[in-house]
């Protein structure tokens, strides 16, 4: 329904509302311009809102938003052409999965870049997230470093130049980013994976939240070491 309609609907219900009580006198009259004034209060302030709310998502470049689990990871990397960034604690699925296989070799293909940061496993932060997880240190360890000889398997046999490198801090974010343009983000949560958090699509924009996160990616990346 249009804002117009939606303003005109709400003044033609005072005016039904007011009618009958213009029989009555002064006090009906004053009533039925309360419940007047009330009715197109109401539909003014729901079309205000809802304009806010939609003006509110292309600044912030926030382009779609879920409650989660986030199983689109995968598939999102259909579309990464020139480089893709993954910032997390395993990538586990990441690596094992043929969607990603894919879009790695097409990036590489077009000379772009493929950067995985992961938790250290050795580094002290690793139990706490593996208590988050309800993991052993040893069982989230052993991921991290199976994924790093996956990727670094697949990099020599497909030649594909694959950058690995370990964090050492506790994890914030769960960010893929494709193209230095769009990210798939994530938070970690206590007790829950990270894919288990809500999550939301972001888009490069002036002065939205895709260039907070995607600085801390980088300033996390040259501080981080060679896996």
């Amino acid at each position: 329904m249009s804002d117009a309609r939606t303003v005109a609907l709400g003044v033609l219900a005072s005016f039904l509302a007011s009618a009958p009580l213009l029989l009555f006198g002064t006090v009906g009259v004053a009533w039925s311009a309360t419940a007047g004034l009330s009715v197109l209060c109401l539909a003014l302030s729901r079309v205000a809102l809802r304009r806010t709310r939609h003006a509110t998502l292309p600044v912030l470049g926030l382009s779609e938003a879920h409650a989660g689990p986030n199983e689109l990871v995968e598939a999102a990397l259909d579309s990464a052409t020139t480089d893709i960034d993954f910032w997390g604690v395993s990538a586990t699925r990441t690596a094992r999965s043929p969607s990603a296989r894919e879009a790695m070799l097409r990036v590489a293909a077009n000379g772009g870049t493929v950067r995985y940061l992961l938790m250290n496993p050795s580094g002290q932060a690793l139990a706490r997230r593996a208590v988050d997880e309800g993991e052993r240190v040893e069982a989230l360890a052993n991921e991290i470093e199976s994924t790093v000889t996956r990727l670094k398997s697949f990099a020599d046999n497909n030649s594909v130049a694959i950058q690995v490198r370990y964090f050492d801090t506790y994890p914030i974010w769960r960010y893929v980013c494709l193209d230095r343009s769009r990210a798939t983000v994530n938070w970690f949560l206590p007790r829950k994976p990270g894919h288990h958090s809500p999550f939301m699509l972001l888009t490069n924009t002036a002065n939205g939240l895709f260039f907070p996160i995607q600085k801390s990616f980088e300033e996390a990346w040259a501080n981080a070491k060679e896996a």
